[in-house]
């Protein structure tokens, strides 16, 4: 166990969260991500998406956000039953360790935790409000990330509907066709959404009681409705609210310099701002897994933010696969050198693993060959850990390190099905190289020993 009074604290509120049920989780009432452009939720991130019956938005525009099958899952949580949608946690607490997953994490945060026995008296939370609220406007996204979906960006959109589907082993990915089927293709821009019109009837009388706002997308800075919201916000100071956005800071320069402007405009008008982006690779590597991306724009544009904004953090999250095992130690370098020029508090990090495609999840590569990438990350953060609660040093917290220490179990878990998947992920990225006019194996000389026979 990392003995740390920090980190005692944490495993001291899981105890006392697991006297509600073992495994009652707050986000499951009070964190809430919406996509507005397809009329889909889920809590938490991590969990599979439900459809938002619009049926119900007539009489209540917070069905948004409490939706018949949220409410089935918090009765699971409340009984102590595993329920399946968040499979992601249970993997991490069902290895036998002392790990700590999310469901902790998350219901000791500071938008949680105070509210918990508010949400133990709402029952099944038929009518709450989430203190936590993501939402996605629209799809429209100039990335193509190999993991992200067609019903997500746009860019991606393009690729299937030109296209087709990606054919593989065991499944097809990425089919347009079904995608309309299953009700998750996008509302076009010009036609009438329910879920926004229901956003906006709810916004007024949800903004005063809410904790953290985060928009993401698509790529947010390119919805009119990012700027309706920032312009809300300078209208209606909020100070108990953290504002944030995901951005993928790849957008033309002209936006981010307009979204510095609106930024120092707010600033002082809510808690704090913070800005999201993804990144779990460096250089070509981190290009290849984020299409659309430029290494250098990148870095170029988040020093820019960073400098124009003193007191902005940006947390990078990660969707740790196959392929970003191999700079992923030059990419926590890269964290360290950003802390060094600014400060620690003004970077942060959230490990995750990918979980879909499968056939991309880490756990396919080679153990035996993989196990030297891993020993140098966990080395690396051991020998830049904060040693001292509290400190603002140069270095890592130490529930950042145990992310780390978490996923380097997870990748070290047996895969099953592993030789179809490894077909699959060839059969993948020979078609994503086809369509992308990439080379897998140019720019990972490394991967085809790892997907050798264990």
């Amino acid at each position: 166990m990392l003995n740390s009074d920090v980190f005692k604290n944490i495993k001291d509120f899981k105890e006392e969260l697991n006297k509600i049920s073992p495994t009652f989780c707050t986000a499951k009432w009070l964190q809430s991500t919406i996509l507005l452009y397809n009329g889909e939720t889920h809590s938490c991130h991590h969990v599979q998406r439900n459809k938002i019956s619009v049926e119900q938005l007539k009489d209540n525009p917070k069905a948004i956000h409490n939706s018949p099958i949220k409410m089935l899952a918090r009765r699971d949580l409340m009984e102590g039953k595993q329920s399946p949608e968040c499979d992601y946690c249970w993997k991490i607490e069902n290895l036998g360790t002392d790990r700590v997953s999310d469901r902790i994490y998350k219901s000791s945060a500071p938008w949680a935790a105070p509210y918990l026995q508010k949400v133990v008296e709402s029952g099944d939370g038929a009518d709450i409000d989430p203190t936590y609220l993501e939402v996605a406007f629209d799809s429209t996204c100039n990335f193509a990330c190999m993991y992200c979906t067609p019903e997500v960006s746009s860019k991606w959109m393009e690729d299937a509907e030109i296209n087709g589907p990606y054919r593989l082993h065991t499944i097809s990915l990425h089919d347009t066709e079904y995608i309309r089927n299953v009700d998750k293709y996008p509302i076009r821009h010009n036609e009438y959404n329910p879920y926004i019109d229901a956003f906006w009837k709810w916004w007024p009388d949800l903004y005063p009681n809410l904790r953290t706002f985060r928009i993401t997308g698509g790529e947010p800075l390119l919805s009119k409705h990012t700027w309706t919201v920032m312009e809300w916000i300078k209208n209606n100071p909020n100070p108990d609210i953290e504002f944030a956005i995901n951005t993928n800071l790849g957008v033309p320069r002209k936006l981010i310099e307009k979204f510095v402007e609106e930024i120092r405009a707010i600033e002082g008008k809510v808690r704090r701002v913070k800005i999201f982006t993804s990144l779990e690779a460096t250089g070509q590597h981190a290009e290849y897994i984020r299409h659309g991306l430029n290494y250098t724009e990148f870095l170029d544009n988040l020093n820019y933010i960073m400098t124009e904004l003193p007191g902005i953090r940006v947390i990078f999250m990660t969707t740790v696969n196959a392929l970003s095992i191999f700079t992923f130690k030059d990419f926590l370098a890269e964290i360290i050198n950003l802390q060094m020029k600014y400060s620690r508090d003004s970077v942060g990090l959230s490990i995750n693993y990918l979980r879909w495609p499968m056939c991309m999840d880490i756990r396919i590569l080679d153990k035996k060959l993989m196990q030297p990438y891993l020993d140098e990350i966990v080395e690396y953060v051991e020998n830049h850990r904060i040693k001292i609660p509290g400190s603002k040093n140069v270095k890592f917290y130490l529930e950042e390190i145990d992310q780390i220490m978490r996923l380097r179990e997870y990748a070290m878990q047996p895969c099953d099905n592993r030789q179809d998947l490894i077909k699959d992920f060839i059969l993948y990225f020979n078609q994503y190289d086809i369509r992308r006019k990439l080379d897998l194996h140019k720019t990972f000389p490394e991967v085809a020993n790892m997907l050798v026979d264990e």
